[in-house]
């Protein structure tokens, strides 16, 4: 969420800075950029949600709760030419609870030449599924790197506001977060037996909020 801050405590408080895909403040800077550099840009932000999900078999408290959500935390992709998709997180993080509904899964785009298919994440779509556990090395699930794989991907693309894991204050980078999200992308560097892929390679580019969200300046 890039031009909004991540941290917001309620969905009163995120509500003026929704935007609609493609129409709100952060679609216009990334097509202007786009337009401009003749390039794609990425960038996060906060997506109104239009029209509530009613689920009838929905609990009563399930059903407050989707009553009090109002959007999504969400990633739009723009080129030269307009709005290329938009993708809305998976895993939640504690931060998106109080105001983001999650997204129906992770999302690839075909944009040609030269960038090929373009899988998208958002922060905490790195770690398992919620319901899942990271048994082992080996084992996993690696559930976004395994779904880069089967799509065939060419370029991962991963948008983070991840925390300071306090263990490198020594270093300019935060390196035991770096060795986790390697760690985290493991059927990506290291070669499967049984896997075919038509990709010799698959880039991953992954970018961080830097900062202490809502300091006073």
């Amino acid at each position: 969420m890039i031009l909004t801050g991540y941290t917001f405590d309620s969905a009163d408080s995120i509500k003026p800075f929704l935007e609609e895909p493609g129409l709100g403040v952060t679609s216009r800077c990334c097509k202007e950029l786009a337009t401009r550099l003749g390039c794609h840009v990425i960038a996060g932000y906060p997506e109104k949600l239009v029209g509530k999900n009613n689920d009838s078999n929905a609990s009563e408290d399930n059903a407050n709760l989707l009553k009090r959500l109002v959007g999504h935390n969400s990633a739009v992709l723009f080129n030269s030419k307009g709005l290329c998709g938009n993708y809305r997180k998976t895993n939640l993080f504690d931060a998106d609870k109080p105001w983001a509904l999650p997204g129906d899964g992770f999302a690839t785009f075909d944009l040609g030449n030269p960038l090929g298919r373009i899988s998208i994440g958002i922060c905490m779509d790195l770690n398992p599924a919620p319901s899942a556990v990271w048994t082992s090395i080996d084992e996993g699930p690696y559930e976004i790197a395994e779904y880069t794989l089967d799509q065939d991907t060419n370029l991962l693309v991963i948008l983070c506001a991840w925390l300071d894991s306090g263990k490198s204050l020594d270093s300019r980078w935060d390196i035991s977060t770096m060795n986790y999200w390697l760690m985290r992308l493991y059927p990506l560097w290291m070669k499967l037996e049984g896997r075919p892929s038509k990709n010799s390679e698959t880039i991953v580019v992954m970018c961080n909020r830097c900062g202490i969200e809502n300091a006073p300046f």
